[in-house]
């Protein structure tokens, strides 16, 4: 009997096809490719932008960067990241800001909860949390909530401080939105400006676009 399960067994392995490529894991699997780029490579990114940012600030510890992703497409309309912020995270999901410290080599990436039908790590809606940061190779990644306090501790307060603290420097890619311009961006650029009038907004895009023309070799 036993003799006749081993033959049956083996028979069985015989006829069986092989697993194909694409039922095989992938190489790499614990290493995930990012709109097919190692995550390495926004980190060297984002390390770069803010090794530009101070050597072109006076204020670098009073200083900060920062970015909104694109918002949810209306209804089932296909979601699609804005450039820069693709290109410094790597990310496409909606709603996202990142936020950079040069002074302290400082990153966090802000996002909203996901909705209830969302897992930890879904491409669409990832979760705030260090399984996420540790999925797209970012130092935090904290709750849309913390965003705006976690901004304005560091901005210079226009009220109390300001002329012991130095005055606060944000980088933005738009840093004077002219009304009716809508958006994400403009509506968080307003916020920040109304909240601190005193600092100083400048644009981002140029040093970005410098970097842009400098090729990595994953780009070549």
């Amino acid at each position: 009997m036993t003799r006749r399960l081993l033959s049956l067994a083996t028979v069985l392995a015989i006829l069986s096809p092989a697993p194909s490529r694409a039922d095989a894991p992938p190489s790499g699997a614990g290493e995930p490719l990012l709109l097919g780029q190692p995550r390495e490579v926004y980190a060297a990114r984002r390390v770069e932008l803010m090794r530009r940012v101070r050597e072109a600030t006076p204020n670098p510890d009073q200083t900060v960067i920062v970015l909104r992703g694109a918002d949810p497409p209306e209804e089932d309309g296909r979601f699609r990241q804005t450039n820069d912020f693709a290109y410094l995270t790597g990310l496409e999901a909606p709603s996202a800001v990142l936020v950079l410290w040069p002074g302290s080599e400082k990153e966090v990436l802000y996002l909203p909860e996901p909705p209830s039908f969302a897992g930890v790590f879904s491409q669409a809606h990832p979760a705030p949390g260090p399984e996420t940061a540790a999925r797209l190779g970012i130092a935090a990644v904290e709750p849309s909530t913390r965003l705006l306090a976690d901004l304005f501790g560091t901005i210079a307060d226009p009220l109390v401080g300001f002329f012991h603290r130095g005055r606060g420097v944000v980088y933005v890619r738009n840093p004077a939105p002219r009304r009716p311009a809508e958006g994400p961006e403009p509506r968080l650029v307003r916020l920040l400006r109304d909240g601190a009038p005193h600092s100083d907004f400048r644009d981002v895009r140029p040093i970005l676009a410098a970097m842009r023309k400098v090729k990595s070799e994953s780009e070549l």
